[in-house]
């Protein structure tokens, strides 16, 4: 997320497109990783997951950016209420695969 908020400080919109295009690649090398890891996560699942995650950063800086105290304090019970479903995946997911151990 750095590499977008740095380039949305430089007001460097091909600098913020690539910074996307990072972000989109690392939610899928975390979600190719973690869905081999453990069956029970759907690889196209955690993609959607880590992208809307990636999207509400994305949105709070470009809300910073633009002084949208207001929109960013929404984004930010959003986020808080998206990672928390993201962790409950998770959760869920070693809970199912290792269940003797919980």
């Amino acid at each position: 997320m750095k590499h977008y908020s740095d380039a949305t400080v430089a007001k460097d919109a091909k600098d913020k497109q690539a910074a996307v295009t990072e972000l989109t690649s690392n939610a899928k090398a975390i979600a190719a990783f973690l869905a081999g890891a453990n069956p029970n996560l759907p690889e196209a699942t955690l993609v959607n997951l880590l992208s809307a995650h990636g999207g509400h950063h994305i949105a709070q800086i470009d809300e910073f950016a633009a002084h949208d105290y207001a929109g960013e304090a929404k984004t930010w019970q959003m986020m808080r209420t998206h990672i928390l479903t993201l962790s409950d995946a998770l959760t869920a997911a070693l809970v199912k695969q290792f269940p003797d151990k919980f």
